[in-house]
């Protein structure tokens, strides 16, 4: 995780470029490379992964969510955002790529099984016939 001391010199970079090249420049070169804006987010969460890897994941679920088996729905200026890095946040292991809503769902249930076991049975219990 970076300490306080790294955000410090980040920010200090951060804005010696604002100053030399200006805003507009910032936000042309994050146009120009989602990839390593999207590789530093994760390694900001203490996440270590390679754009490449993301990719073949990507791939290998082909193109859908790890749980849902859907494509993401949720959009950010007319486009899908990219599929969320699902993680153990104990060891930052990768376990997926998810969809907001499942993100967002097992997020709820804090990673917990036997809260998630109880979910299940309790949809299961209280179906509406």
């Amino acid at each position: 995780m970076p300490t306080d001391a790294d955000r410090l010199k980040d920010r200090l970079r951060a804005a010696r470029y604002r100053a030399k090249h200006g805003n507009h420049r910032i936000k042309e070169w994050k146009a120009e490379n989602p990839d390593r804006i999207f590789i530093s987010s994760m390694k900001k969460q203490g996440i270590d992964c390679t754009w490449e890897k993301l990719q073949q994941m990507l791939e290998q679920q082909g193109g859908v969510c790890a749980i849902c088996h859907k494509p993401e729905t949720t959009m950010r200026q007319g486009q899908p955002i990219q599929m969320s890095v699902d993680h153990n946040h104990a060891t930052g292991q990768v376990r997926g790529l998810l969809c907001q809503k499942c993100n967002h769902a097992i997020g709820l249930f804090d990673d917990d099984l036997a809260l998630l076991r109880n979910a299940i049975f309790y949809l299961e219990t209280n179906r509406c016939r």
